[in-house]
């Protein structure tokens, strides 16, 4: 296959780019799921995280505490932990029962479990899960590394920050299969950027990082919440995917599998190309069918026609899978990808709004209980506060000397001394304040809102090691507790 021209990729990768960041779903995506769920998550109490902006503005302006206890991280560790002691595992069972075929399905296992732990598949999966839950989508990415000796190459695994991802805007499907182009961003020093260019370029090639593709989507991000004064650059990984005929035909050697006794002068050239088809096309006496490219079946046709062997076909479609790095306007590489069974970009999804058209976490759910139970612990604290201090009224001339007597008016308030003008008390000078009463309810508020917070997303008390009972519980209905709680 012929590589995709760079200037035709560029365009293409360009264009989809745009459309993603285009798109008012996605950007609707981008500010509440992405960045203000994980400052949820995480227990930012800034007015894009814990508290909304309105509320913690409110409470500031009245010098009401602000507490912020977060649950959401919690619970989101819990039901990651119980992701990472309960993984999914995949068993390679041989198709036939041969001491060959054991053998061979013995040293995939053990070549499988050492490509998981050498790559820290484990970890990586297990953040992508925890990206899921915030923000819907999650997503590692795999390649080949040949930095280390012996230099063979080994296959490497990296979780990607949602923030830092796009895909094709029309994909829906679970885990989005449907995606034709999924890319990824990579914020990285100028001139790193700078020396890919060069080395395909020339050392001389001035390049200019400006006028890149939708580079301030991502350093707008970097500048505004890692308050980093290094100049950066974006290098886009883009995969897309295109729709190439192929042949699926009758193997015409499968009747010499079982073959015995003389051949014929035919038959003996036919066996003879069926072992050089196996090198050049992976064709087996054993395969019923075998599928190869159009471009390949023109020359397997034409020598079969040689052989006087009819050839029984049927044209379909199938994708390949390309790849290219993007800096700037300049394409760096371009090729096919390593595997043809897919994007390197594995993504794992949430739940799918259909009028949104965006992936969601648990943590959507979460966020609203969780800052009612700030505003409330906030409001006990305040109460708490003044209910305990009592204090005083004071008028302004009761002493000779006020402000040294309260040290500042705003540091009496605080202490629940009230100064006022004279008269108001009508003859005491002075008089103890009456106590603040407790709200009837707001102490029963604070464990609604706690629950509150495990009910949105449908997580059960069992999940986080708490019993909603003094009985003792067998270890069978315990275990069936949680894994009902993962039911999300």
């Amino acid at each position: 296959m012929a590589k995709p021209k760079e200037e035709a990729v560029r365009k293409e990768a360009e264009e989809h780019i745009n459309e993603f960041y285009g798109s008012d779903n996605i950007r609707r995506w981008q500010r509440y799921e992405v960045r203000e769920n994980y400052e949820v998550k995480d227990g930012d109490a800034s007015g894009l995280g814990q508290w909304a902006q309105d509320d913690l503005s409110k409470f500031q302006s009245m010098q009401m505490p602000i507490i912020t206890t977060n649950k959401i991280g919690a619970i989101v560790d819990a039901i990651s932990g119980f992701e990472i002691q309960n993984p999914v595992r995949v068993d390679y069972i041989p198709r036939m029962a041969s001491d060959k075929a054991r053998g061979f399905n013995d040293l995939v296992e053990k070549g499988a479990a050492y490509i998981e732990s050498d790559s820290q598949s484990v970890d990586f999966d297990s953040d992508a899960f925890i990206d899921t839950l915030t923000c819907g989508i999650g997503c590692c990415d795999f390649y080949m590394d040949y930095t280390k000796p012996p230099y063979l190459g080994d296959v490497k695994q990296e979780r990607i920050f949602p923030g830092l991802l796009g895909w094709d805007v029309a994909a829906c499907e679970r885990n989005l299969l449907d995606a034709d182009h999924v890319w990824r961003a990579k914020i990285v020093r100028a001139e790193v950027a700078k020396r890919a260019v060069q080395k395909k370029r020339g050392k001389k090639y001035e390049y200019n990082a400006s006028g890149g593709i939708a580079m301030a989507n991502f350093l707008d991000f970097f500048n505004q919440y890692q308050l980093t004064e290094v100049a950066l650059d974006v290098v886009y990984q883009y995969q897309w995917r295109e729709l190439e005929p192929f042949y699926r035909v009758k193997n015409p050697f499968i009747q010499f599998a079982k073959q015995q006794g003389m051949m014929t002068p035919n038959d003996a050239l036919m066996m003879e190309y069926s072992a050089a088809s196996e090198r050049l096309y992976g064709i087996t006496l054993e395969d019923k069918t075998f599928n190869i490219g159009k471009d390949e079946y023109g020359e397997f046709a034409a020598d079969m026609k040689t052989l006087n062997v009819p050839l029984e076909k049927a044209e379909l479609e199938r994708y390949r899978y390309y790849r290219a790095v993007i800096i700037g306007n300049e394409v760096t590489e371009i090729e096919e990808n390593i595997s043809q069974d897919g994007f390197t970009q594995k993504f794992m999804t949430g739940k799918y709004s259909e009028n949104e058209r965006i992936f969601y976490g648990a943590v959507r759910g979460m966020k609203e209980p969780q800052r009612m139970l700030n505003r409330n612990l906030s409001r006990y604290e305040k109460v708490l506060s003044k209910a305990a201090l009592g204090g005083d009224i004071i008028e302004e001339t009761a002493v000779s000397d006020l402000p040294a007597f309260l040290d500042t008016k705003a540091k009496a308030e605080s202490s629940g001394t009230v100064v006022v003008s004279d008269g108001t008390l009508s003859g005491n000078r002075m008089m103890p304040r009456q106590q603040m009463q407790f709200p009837p309810g707001l102490a029963e508020i604070i464990p609604v809102a706690e629950n509150a917070i495990m009910a949105a997303p449908g997580v059960n008390p069992t999940l986080m090691g708490a019993s909603d009972t003094q009985e003792e519980q067998s270890g069978l209905l315990y275990s069936r507790k949680v894994k009902q709680g993962m039911a999300v």
